[in-house]
């Protein structure tokens, strides 16, 4: 092979692609050598052997990185076990251990199906530290011996009763038929099981044994429980971390979604989760008894239960497990989760099992030579949508036909939609639920086919491509594997195919809806059939996807292989400081959150990998990522208020003032060319200090100037920064002579304090201030002539805040009045418009002070850094010997290049997400605000506990404050 071949084969990146084409072969004839010699007790030793050994060549496989996890994190191998930031988890050894007896009575259900763990389990209950009754649920009576021999001498234990019972519910349905009547007369309660899980071949071992000693581990543990469940914080339900071998995937519905929603409805709770949530994989607990009253009171028997027949999924036990948690919080109670401390995990979900993945390994899996057929999901898989819930297109359609049409289709779309489903006996396109909607409705024809056309016009102009997905799919199609799409879907193929080519997705070898075929993907007959029409065998068969039920779940049990992507709101929600606003009822009530959130959430999590995910930072730690997320909202939430109050009090032009203001007009314009009766707008270049030295008069203004704090520097700088003043050597000495001040002394001046220790310099030296002021109020009335304010009908100056300084000083110079909007104003700016009869108002915070302000008041300096611009600070207009104007800036202002670089980066960022809204309000929902609510809450979640990474961009920002002598401010 010549020079010219390996540099077009390296080059290429194929060198890439045949060690993974052969590393793939390796696993592959390796894992069929595995399944068919290594017996099943020997497996663990071995993988863990062969991980050992050979662990790059498992690299991104799910097992091994697990494994690998395991290894980082345990005590045993790194001598520590550090626990990352986390969300709703609850660190127990932090917790003080109750000393005193618990008020209320305790009682402890275990279920016994296996008599050999008997004594593994009186083990535990010796650690109690409390009188309490013991619960025994049986199989036989063979075993209710075993227990009863087992427990009856075991410490505390007040009363015992050990109950033959059908084998129903598994250790979820003795709970409730067989001694719920009598639990209920409990204050605290325990349920524990003698889990096995043989179903899995032993891919969950150790399970039982961390949940016990999770919740039953020591006195001391128990004790630490106690205080949580006697706490004024109202928590009811304390459970352990999810095991760390349990499949994240685990923590949503999966196939008990209908009876789950069921239950909700019976048990009154609303809204019900769609996707992951919070509940005790493995049903083991602590719990107040009032916390889980709704479930011990709805009777439930033991005919609610199927005939045991080894189901792993979709029954009420499986179903009442995930209940927990959700009707605790019913209750107003909370649950306090766990953390695994031997495996530790920033998720709750375990959701860094997800992130073991990359790129390579998913690529593997689809064009390995043993696939044959690759399956994508459309929706959140290839196309994905800027909403945190896909049902909310249908609000968005409501939105658009408004008055009584859009609250027709809102009130009886999902209603026509399962009422077609049950009259077809299988899944519906859109004409059968339009037909069925008007049936219902009374609506006409031609109302239907305007819903019809509304629907299907949002329905193609919210979806975007997930790159990194599409990614996926032109690799599969690349390697000439046969790749067809599949949805569980109610839109027309027509239209799906048209939203596919717009956004570039193309080569695919066929489309399978349910809507046309009349089968689902999460029954498996939609599989079923696709594998007979396209002469595919299972194991040859990858199904890529993100529906936990359809994609992975589904796939798994028909022996397929699945490839499951997490969807970007499950992403979000994920993360330990954004989870609670993702999460928040409030948004998904309101279109404008929703849908500015939605934007958010699209932008940072569509990515299907994140080589580099950090789950300290609210957002990836990247300036661009953060002037999205954080400044653009704060900016166009800013700019869309000023636009309704401007048109409010008949603004005639907007006076942008610097330097802030650059920034701020720039996304003010953005938004003016989307509505163009906002009125124009300018850019003032002043400062605090241009304006205040022209309007000195007398000795009592230059006090009130010098009377702004000023932190210790000569007092040279500090005349020369405030006033102009450049003293000599001359000047100073004559002024140490005089006794007016010691040659060597620095000057520190505290807000608004006394300063008679400076009022003697200041009278000495009054008669060249004035000179000065003089001069400089002859420059700055030429400027703002020149930039129309004067005569102008009805200006507003814009600008960060707070005391409406600059405005006071223009409205002082006698050229009409002068008006105000502002992000934020503190209470001094009332006298402003007092004084001056002018209007001055904050966006944010108006009028407020200490205990009152906001966090984005207290934290305006950040604000003002991200806002910031490359110009230096004006000081002074005057004229040139030609009599020309011309201005005076502080050039030691200029930044460093690296701040320069992240202000750009975050500027840029805060400029996409006002566009990618604005084009949203200009397509989609022509009234789109972004919430100033919502946008406050972004900046204090961002800069409440900036992580290590956010923090190194912060501070790599500097702001330049000479006038109060702090100089270069990171």
């Amino acid at each position: 092979m010549n020079n010219q071949c390996l540099r077009h084969y390296f080059g290429n990146g194929k060198w890439k692609k045949a060690i993974l084409s052969l590393r793939w072969k390796a696993l592959y004839l390796g894992k069929g050598l595995y399944l068919k010699i290594v017996p099943l007790w020997l497996r663990p030793l071995f993988l863990d052997l062969a991980f050992r050994i050979a662990g790059p060549l498992f690299r991104g496989m799910p097992r091994y990185e697990i494994w690998k996890q395991q290894r980082l994190t345990d005590p045993r191998s790194s001598g520590t076990a550090s626990l990352p930031v986390s969300a709703g988890l609850v660190d127990i050894e932090k917790i003080p251990p109750l000393k005193t007896l618990p008020r209320g009575r305790i009682a402890v259900h275990v279920h016994i199906f296996y008599g050999d763990l008997t004594g593994e389990f009186a083990a535990h209950l010796r650690h109690m530290p409390f009188r309490y009754d013991l619960f025994v649920s049986v199989p036989t009576p063979a075993v209710k011996d075993i227990c009863e021999r087992s427990f009856s001498g075991l410490p505390n234990l007040s009363r015992l009763t050990v109950a033959v019972v059908e084998n129903r519910g598994r250790d979820i349905g003795p709970l409730f038929f067989a001694f719920g009547d009598e639990l209920k007369r409990y204050d605290f309660i325990s349920h524990i099981h003698s889990k096995k899980s043989l179903y899995n071949n032993g891919a969950t071992d150790g399970w039982r044994e961390y949940l016990l000693d999770a919740l039953l581990g020591s006195g001391g543990r128990i004790r630490r429980i106690f205080t949580l469940l006697t706490g004024e914080e109202k928590i009811g339900f304390v459970y352990p971390q999810n095991f760390f071998k349990v499949p994240y995937v685990a923590n949503t519905w999966l196939g008990n979604l209908g009876l789950g929603r069921a239950w909700c409805a019976r048990l009154g709770i609303d809204p019900v989760p769609n996707g992951y949530f919070d509940f005790p994989a493995g049903s083991m607990f602590w719990a107040r008894r009032e916390a889980l009253a709704p479930l011990f009171e709805t009777g439930i028997g033991v005919g609610d239960f199927p005939e045991e027949r080894g189901q792993t999924d979709e029954t009420l036990a499986h179903c009442l497990e995930r209940l927990f948690v959700l009707v605790v919080k019913s209750q107003g109670f909370s649950a306090a989760i766990l953390p695994d401390r031997q495996t530790p995990s920033w998720s709750r979900w375990r959701f860094d099992q997800y992130f073991k993945r990359d790129q390579a390994f998913a690529e593997m899996v689809v064009t390995a030579p043993s696939t044959k057929l690759v399956i994508f999901d459309i929706f959140d898989t290839l196309l994905v949508r800027p909403l945190l819930d896909p049902q909310f297109v249908k609000k968005i359609v409501a939105a658009r036909l408004g008055g009584t049409l859009g609250n027709s289709y809102l009130q009886w779309r999902d209603r026509a939609e399962a009422v077609a489903r049950s009259k077809n006996g299988r899944d519906v396109g859109l004409d059968e639920i339009l037909d069925e909607l008007g049936r219902l409705s009374g609506l006409g024809p031609d109302d239907l086919q305007a819903l019809r056309r509304e629907e299907e016009q949002v329905e193609r102009k919210t979806v975007g491509p997930r790159p990194e997905g599409v990614a996926l799919f032109k690799a599969a199609v690349a390697s000439a594997k046969r790749v067809v799409l599949a949805s569980d879907m109610f839109l027309p193929q027509a239209l799906i195919e048209t939203m596919l080519e717009e956004n570039g997705i193309a080569g695919h070898h066929g489309i399978y809806l349910s809507n046309a075929i009349g089968l689902r993907k999460d029954s498996g007959k939609l599989y079923r059939y696709i594998l007979e029409e396209e002469g595919a065998t299972r194991e040859s068969t990858v199904v890529v996807g993100d529906n936990e039920r359809a994609d992975f779940q589904i796939p798994c049990d028909l022996g397929m292989k699945p490839l499951h992507i997490l969807r970007p709101v499950e992403l979000a929600r994920a993360v330990p400081r954004l989870c609670a606003l993702v999460e928040n009822p409030g948004i998904n009530r309101d279109m404008d959150s929703h849908l500015a959130l939605g934007l958010i959430v699209k932008k940072n999590f569509q990515p299907l990998f994140y080589p580099e995910f950090d789950p300290n930072s609210l957002f990836p730690a990247k300036p661009h990522a953060i002037g999205y997320s954080v400044l653009g909202p704060l900016v166009l939430s800013f700019a869309q208020w000023l636009g309704k109050r401007s048109l409010q009090n008949e603004a005639s032009c907007l006076y942008f003032l610097s330097r802030e203001g650059q920034f701020l007009k720039k996304v003010y314009d953005c938004l003016r060319a989307a509505v163009p009766f906002l009125p124009p707008s300018d850019y003032l270049v002043l400062s605090r200090r241009s304006v205040t030295v022209p309007m000195i008069r007398n000795l009592e203004d230059i006090s009130a100037i010098a009377r702004v704090r000023f932190f210790p520097r000569p007092l040279a700088e500090l005349l020369g920064v405030r006033f102009g003043l450049a003293l000599s050597k001359a000047d100073l000495d004559e002024l140490a002579r005089l006794g007016l001040w010691k040659r060597d002394s620095w000057v520190k001046v505290e807000a608004d304090e006394n300063i008679d220790h400076l009022r003697p310099v200041l009278e000495h030296l009054q008669n060249r201030i004035y000179r000065i002021a003089a001069a400089e109020n002859n420059g700055l009335q030429a400027y703002l002539r020149q930039k129309g304010l004067f005569g102008t009908a009805n200006p507003f100056l814009v600008d960060v805040g707070y005391s409406g300084t600059v405005q006071k000083s223009l409205n002082a110079l006698s050229m009409g009045k002068v008006h105000g909007f502002y992000m934020m104003t503190h209470q001094n700016a009332r006298a402003v418009g007092a004084v001056y009869d002018v209007h001055i108002e904050g966006c944010f915070d108006n009028w407020v002070s200490g205990p009152n302000a906001s966090y984005l008041f207290r934290e305006s300096f950040l604000v003002e850094k991200m806002l910031g611009c490359d110009d230096p600070q004006v000081v002074k207009y005057g004229f040139n010997g030609e009599g020309e104007l011309t201005a005076g800036y502080n050039e030691a202002t200029a930044a460093d290049p690296r701040t320069r670089e992240i202000r750009h980066a975050l500027q840029e960022g805060a400029l996409s997400f006002v566009a990618d809204a604005l084009a949203v309000k200009k397509s989609l929902v022509p009234a789109l605000e972004v919430p100033t609510d919502l946008a406050v809450a972004l900046f204090e979640r961002f800069a409440k506990d900036l992580a290590p990474a956010e923090k190194e961009i912060v501070s790599a920002l500097v702001l330049d404050d000479h006038y109060c002598g702090r100089g270069l401010v990171a």
